[in-house]
């Protein structure tokens, strides 16, 4: 790429940025670094860094900015008066960054930058915008790019794994991956379905919580490492909701911590309460009990919103572990994760509740097809494992051919395109 790319900084010691990772915006606790900022500490061969605010001429400069919640933080970001001179001059363009989690409201947030940039006299185009949200793809007034970063992560962390080369996780023990031939070869399994659920204060984890109190059925195996919180959203839930959750809630909140993966469950007593609702889960994977287990239950990050379409490590896990999956998320999640070049589970699991706009219709539907999996003799449950392994054995391969690159090389064509722009 050669020096095209310069990163500019407001702090004044270069030590400071690259070892204790004073980055732009870093003195709040909404913005902090992190993938875009590694690929720089990565590619520091071949792009160049500036501090206090210095231009590089013959380059394209960059001032970087990394969101932790939403690209919303953004418009809290204290922009001075040389920054924006910098702004308003051509002399740079802000890069702001959220992979963490997808930003919603894509729609409005575009109108929102733009009053932005009215009111201080800055062109929306010197801003470019990279997202979690694969709708992001649909904005028409910002310059945007879409990366599903967990899911690169999620690949290279594998192929280390089947390597041999991973490391010990947080809980404090090495991950193990399944072999296609050991799926073939363990198709009598205890288990119908497994839902692994850390942190629980988003709605669908809390209501799936009370489902599984309800059902009471120990062929799913799920784990429930956090209690319930936020729980403020009660009354927008209809009254069978409302019944499911007021008739389970206590005895979910007794289960906590719920864990079902054996090198964890020895473990138990030596984790704190925080730790439980706050540790990397991307690298927790256990290929005995995967092999215990026919299908997943993913509750994936986001639910209720119908434009955001966030892929995590959650959707991943069954894609290493060889199970079909059903997924609780957005509507259109499946149909958007397909055009990655995965392929789904339907006629095992009916998948039209991917076209259910309504979250607790949604939510209901899925329900009910775990349901009518639970009503069929194991005989045919192993049966229906064996016809769609083919499935997960082409979708784990999909992912360690197509994005298990490493490195953050995933973000090399990105930056590739803006130094070209």
């Amino acid at each position: 790429m050669g020096n095209i790319l310069n990163f500019v900084f407001a702090e004044k010691n270069r030590s400071k940025i690259l070892r204790e990772r004073y980055i732009n915006g870093h003195e709040s606790e909404d913005f902090h670094g992190s993938a875009l900022f590694n690929w720089i500490q990565h590619r520091l061969d071949s792009i160049s860094i500036t501090t206090d605010y210095q231009i590089k001429k013959d380059s394209t400069n960059i001032f970087l900015i990394e969101t932790r919640h939403t690209l919303r933080n953004f418009l809290d970001f204290d922009l001075n008066d040389k920054l924006k001179n910098l702004i308003r001059t051509g002399q740079l363009k802000v890069l702001v960054g959220m992979v963490s989690e997808g930003t919603p409201n894509l729609d409005k947030f575009e109108d929102e930058i733009e009053d932005f940039c009215k009111i201080n006299s800055i062109s929306l185009d010197s801003f470019i915008f990279i997202d979690s949200n694969k709708q992001i793809e649909k904005c028409k007034k910002i310059n945007w790019y879409y990366v599903p970063h967990c899911v690169y992560v999620c690949g290279i962390s594998m192929k280390e794994m089947i390597s041999g080369h991973g490391e010990k996780n947080d809980l404090n023990y090495v991950p193990t991956v399944l072999t296609d031939t050991e799926a073939k070869n363990n198709l009598d399994r205890k288990y119908y379905f497994i839902s692994l659920n850390r942190s629980n204060w988003r709605k669908h984890r809390v209501l799936l919580g009370c489902y599984f109190i309800e059902k009471n059925d120990d062929r799913i195996l799920w784990s429930y490492l956090s209690e319930p919180t936020h729980l403020t959203w009660f009354d927008e839930l209809g009254e069978n909701h409302k019944k499911l959750y007021s008739n389970n809630i206590e005895n979910l909140k007794k289960v906590v911590p719920k864990m079902v993966i054996l090198p964890e469950v020895k473990q138990l007593d030596t984790y704190s309460k925080d730790f439980l609702g706050s540790f990397a889960s991307m690298d927790t994977h256990d290929k005995d009990t995967s092999l215990n287990c026919y299908f997943d239950i993913v509750t994936e990050t986001q639910f209720e919103d119908l434009d955001n379409i966030f892929i995590t490590e959650k959707i991943v896990k069954p894609i290493i572990n060889l199970h079909p999956f059903i997924v609780i998320s957005t509507g259109g999640f499946l149909k958007e994760f397909k055009l990655f070049g995965f392929k789904t589970y339907d006629g095992l699991f009916d998948e039209s509740y991917d076209d259910i706009v309504d979250k607790w219709e949604r939510f209901d539907f899925i329900t009910n097809e775990i349901d009518r999996i639970l009503s069929k003799p194991q005989e045919e449950i192993r049966d229906l494992y064996e016809k769609y392994l083919d499935v997960c054995i082409y979708n784990k391969n999909h992912l360690l051919k197509n994005y298990a690159l490493g490195n953050e090389k995933q973000w090399d064509n990105v930056f590739m395109d803006i130094a070209n722009g």
